[in-house]
């Protein structure tokens, strides 16, 4: 099969020719003229000076190791101490942009320097790096580092000392005048910890109710037996306060079922809080959390998506919404993406929600069935109560999607008799009542075709049906998940198999599994095969008969 290599730079390409030649050349003048093109690639991918760049270069290198020793890094660039020491206003700029930290799970790390996670993982994916203030920076961000912090010191004191020192460079955060209010600063560092450890597990790991396990992960042995007692005795401060809370079993705190209370929760998450219990559905996900994706449609479905971006983008959404008042129209807009398996629906919604800043709220509507009579309903109306909270509060109108919704947009059962039937038919009268109520951003997706009742077609402003791919379309796919691929063998490839978007990432990932586990490069034939077994063969024969034999 002929491949073609793409001449496109990346951050990680141009970080190990940096790497490499520095070892090569040592630091000097000739050493900047050799890296001139890669240097500037990475300095202005991520807002750098040129020696900024060198630097956070060298000590990428080490970072999966466990970082380098600022010292150490003469025997990368080859140079003198002195000359080493030129470097130091370039690291606290690159420390005080968080591209860089120092290791202090150790007294005798402190100088042990080493790119965080997140960090690394954007300059795998290629991802533009904005200088940014701290003024400027999100929860999600603040998060982000706490996240990291719990996972990169296991000493409890150290733990707390870093939380407070990002407390104090995130003070604009509507969650740290939260925490002042708590009180929780003045709190012994044991409650602390485990305040900060409820939060921790709540924004990033979606966690709610705790077990001891859970939230006493951090103590040592002899703080885990301290806290359990304070807390069985409920002499914690933070039970008595009502910030935490334990189900109470006869006078007893269960240990294995604490959690933030709830007024806690929607007081210093007022963009994340949902409550499993109340709406079945998953917190706002950041528009920040896609990422940039490109897609390909027929031209009317291009059309029709380019159209709704228009509409949604903070520039147009908030005046068509006025001239939709003045007129003494609804405001809201429901819009249903329908077709096969695999044509890009739900990764439509994702790109809408980056390309327009807008979070999004998840309904899985799996969830939101319950065997008890009469929960269903309450759910789904929580679940849009909780919506409206979101509208009202949030500047920018967060996006409300029902994935795979085909449970509740099918035909209506008239004269329903059983439960589960009445059930249904509840459902969707709420649901088409609260579409009526709209007043924000709801999306559906569904594979349906011809089982969409009336009643959600005619509430639902835009329909676009995302058919599957033709043959052009199918070829750009081929191409955009494997750019080494020729022209050629991406237009074979789309003529011979009828492959949704879907259907062609699954063989993509199959080629980087097969490349990995056999160190070869992928061929056509390699290609056919993976494509051949895609799909399942239904097909059986008249004669074969499934059954005991006679």
């Amino acid at each position: 099969m002929s491949c073609t290599s793409v001449n496109t730079k990346t951050l990680i390409g141009s970080i190990e020719k940096i790497i490499a030649k520095s070892a090569e050349i040592g630091y000097s003048e000739e050493l900047f003229k050799e890296l001139k093109d890669d240097l500037k690639y990475v300095s202005d991918k991520m807002t750098l000076t040129e020696r900024e760049a060198l630097l956070f270069a060298l000590v990428m290198d080490e970072s999966l190791d466990g970082g380098v020793r600022f010292s150490n890094l003469t025997t990368k660039l080859n140079c003198s101490s002195m000359q080493l020491l030129s470097f130091i206003t370039e690291l606290d700029s690159l420390e005080k942009r968080k591209l860089l930290k120092s290791d202090s799970r150790r007294k005798s790390e402190k100088e042990n320097y080493l790119v965080p996670k997140n960090i690394i993982l954007k300059v795998k994916n290629n991802e533009t790096i904005e200088a940014k203030q701290n003024e400027t920076m999100s929860e999600k961000e603040f998060f982000d580092e706490m996240s990291d912090i719990f996972y990169d010191i296991d000493n409890e004191r150290e733990i707390i000392e870093a939380i407070e020192l990002l407390m104090k460079e995130y003070a604009h955060l509507p969650f740290c005048a939260a925490v002042r209010d708590l009180g929780i600063p003045k709190l012994h560092y044991n409650e602390k910890l485990l305040f900060y450890t409820f939060c921790d597990e709540f924004v990033n790991e979606n966690s709610e109710d705790l077990c001891e396990r859970d939230y006493l992960n951090h103590f040592n042995k002899s703080n885990k037996r301290y806290m359990k007692k304070m807390l069985s005795e409920n002499r914690c401060s933070l039970l008595t306060n009502k910030i935490i809370e334990g189900k109470n079993n006869d006078g007893i705190i269960d240990l294995n079922s604490m959690s933030l209370s709830k007024s806690v929760k929607e007081n210093l998450f007022p963009n994340f809080y949902i409550s499993a219990n109340d709406c079945n559905c998953k917190s706002l996900i950041p528009s920040t959390s896609f990422v940039e994706k490109e897609m390909f449609y027929s031209p009317v479905v291009e059309q029709d998506v380019n159209t709704l971006i228009q509409l949604l983008s903070k520039e147009n959404f908030a005046s068509i919404q006025g001239r939709l008042k003045e007129r003494g129209f609804r405001q809201g807009f429901a819009c249903l993406f329908y077709g096969s398996p695999g044509t890009g629906k739900t990764e439509t919604v994702n790109q809408i929600c980056r390309k327009t800043g807008r979070d999004v709220m998840i309904i899985d509507v799996s969830k939101i069935k319950s065997a008890w009579v009469g929960e269903s309903e309450k759910n789904i109306k929580n679940a849009f109560d909780k919506y409206r909270e979101y509208v009202e509060r949030m500047e920018t109108t967060p996006i409300l999607l029902f994935n795979e919704a085909d449970a509740v947009l099918g035909i209506r059962k008239e004269g329903a008799e059983k439960a589960v039937d009445k059930m249904e038919n509840s459902i969707q009268n709420i649901i088409l009542q609260e579409m009526e109520q709209l007043n924000g951003i709801m999306i559906a997706t569904t594979n349906l075709t011809n089982n969409l009742d009336k009643a959600f077609e005619r509430r639902f402003l835009y329909k676009i049906e995302f058919d599957r791919p033709n043959t052009e379309v199918k070829s750009k796919i081929w191409q955009s998940m494997m750019p080494n691929l020729s022209s050629d063998n991406a237009m074979t490839l789309a003529k011979k198999y009828d492959f949704s978007g879907g259907e062609i990432e699954n063989i993509i990932r199959k080629c980087e599994v097969e490349s990995i586990l056999y160190n070869t490069d992928i061929t056509l034939e390699i290609l056919e095969k993976l494509c051949n077994n895609e799909k399942i063969d239904r097909r059986q024969s008249a004669t074969t008969k499934i059954g005991f034999k006679q």
